[in-house]
């Protein structure tokens, strides 16, 4: 194995032996002085790292001495567990097996001592073990795994979204990727340019998304995956609406329900209700926005993914517009709660946006600049420059009532500037109508 460090867990499928027993063999290396320690003392599971000497030596031995099918059945038997606890962390933060394509085997399980080991908290256990995960979907590639390897990145995509670890996200999807390719695995890469189109699209790069989201399409209907075609036509559709072309964005949902709904895929599903009703929302047709975020609301009702407080942001945002305060704080502040419960840094930035806003509708523009200054600070944090254009309207409009217009004029240029390099034209004409607005006639 070639991660940098690792856990008690991996020795057990590595040595196709009981975590006990294969807890012995290590604690006879941590005798030798062959490996090391190196988490902290209050850390809940100990982490070891070999020597760099000492793992060359091994590695040397290893491939002199060990059979290639030996090697690789202990590379399939780490990855099958690694694939199963990130399935877990997955179902965690998407409340299911959720927005996310398999390869056609049936899922592995998680031997009850491995569990018993790694604790309760699926998400905890991906902080821990991000490393092994990035590691292992290099190797897997690198040998040929390419099944085991895209499932794995594919799993973990929402893992790495919700933490926002770019580099992880992308070194797994590109490796696994490129091993599919050589393979002619049209799936796995139909899969793998999903993941890395959305990856652009979280940092929103829409240049670079398009025709990996558009080549994701094709590949998946060529295989005849239905759900992955849709999982891919959603994305490609959010790219459509930033860039204005809500009537196209509109089209390809409409396309996409029916199958999300069939697939019964309640994450995907809300998501696209979700955006539906917020494209509406910009177009200034309130009707059916209410019916899409209201249509939203209840299938996501009394479910646990991530898409839950996202519909309820959105609907908070609705009723801000539509003047209803009471409702928007009640929403804001219940996304609030379950974003900051389930670590979403772009939900919390959503709810302290449009608490900043509520503020500022109540004229209470200390606390208004507070709240958004917090959301300014969460965006620059996530590298996501589509919220913070968002934040830096609220900032403006904040400045503007304290009348500091040179303030909110520097802003509102600021935040043009960043929809310009985006690409986000929709958005570029609230900053130029808000400076128009500013100017002196």
């Amino acid at each position: 194995m070639t991660a940098a460090d690792f856990a008690e867990w991996v020795c057990s499928p590595l040595t196709d032996l009981p975590l006990p027993e294969a807890e012995d063999l290590l604690e006879e290396l941590l005798d030798a002085r062959l490996i090391d320690v190196v988490s902290p003392e209050d850390a809940g599971q100990h982490r070891y790292r070999m020597h760099d000497l000492v793992r060359l030596y091994a590695l040397e031995q290893v491939t002199d001495l060990e059979p290639r099918e030996e090697r690789t059945a202990a590379l399939t038997r780490l990855g099958l567990t690694t694939l199963a606890l990130a399935n877990r962390a997955h179902r965690a933060v998407c409340g299911g097996d959720f927005a996310v394509v398999h390869n056609l085997a049936q899922p592995p399980s998680v031997p009850s001592e491995i569990l018993d080991r790694v604790g309760s908290d699926p998400l905890n256990w991906y902080e821990t073990d991000r490393g092994t995960i990035t590691a292992l979907c290099q190797q897997l590639s690198e040998q040929g795994q390419d099944e085991l390897s895209w499932d794995l990145a594919a799993t973990s995509r929402c893992l790495f979204s919700l933490r926002f670890h770019f580099d992880d996200w992308q070194s797994t999807h590109e490796g696994a990727l490129e091993a599919a390719r050589v393979r002619g695995n049209e799936r796995g890469a139909a899969a793998m340019l999903l993941g890395l189109g959305d990856l652009y699209l979280t940092k929103r790069n829409y240049e670079q998304a398009i025709p990996l989201l558009e080549e994701s399409q094709r590949l998946f209907e060529q295989v005849g995956d239905d759900h992955g075609h849709a999982l891919a036509l959603r994305k490609a559709a959010c790219a459509d609406r930033v860039q204005g072309r809500f009537a196209q964005a509109l089209s390809r949902w409409d396309v996409c329900l029916p199958i999300l709904q069939r697939a019964h895929d309640i994450e995907a599903q809300g998501q696209v209700l979700r955006w539906m009703g917020q494209t509406f929302l910009e177009t200034g047709e309130y009707e059916q926005a209410e019916k899409f975020l209201l249509e939203a609301r209840t299938v996501v009702d009394g479910f646990e993914g991530r898409s839950a407080a996202q519909v309820r942001l959105s609907l908070g945002e609705y009723h801000l517009f539509s003047g209803n305060l009471e409702q928007a704080a009640e929403e804001f502040t219940w996304g609030l709660e379950a974003t900051l419960r389930n670590g979403d840094l772009s939900g919390q930035c959503y709810a302290f946006y449009g608490l900043g806003q509520l503020d500022l509708h109540h004229n209470e523009l200390t606390q208004a600049e507070s709240r958004l200054s917090l959301a300014r600070d969460l965006a620059r944090r996530i590298q996501d420059p589509l919220l913070e254009s968002f934040v830096i309207l609220g900032l403006a409009s904040v400045k503007k009532e304290q009348k500091d217009t040179d303030t909110a004029s520097a802003l509102l240029a600021e935040g043009l500037s960043i929809c310009h390099r985006m690409g986000a034209r929709a958005h570029a004409k609230r900053f130029q109508a808000a400076l128009t607005a500013l100017r002196p006639a």
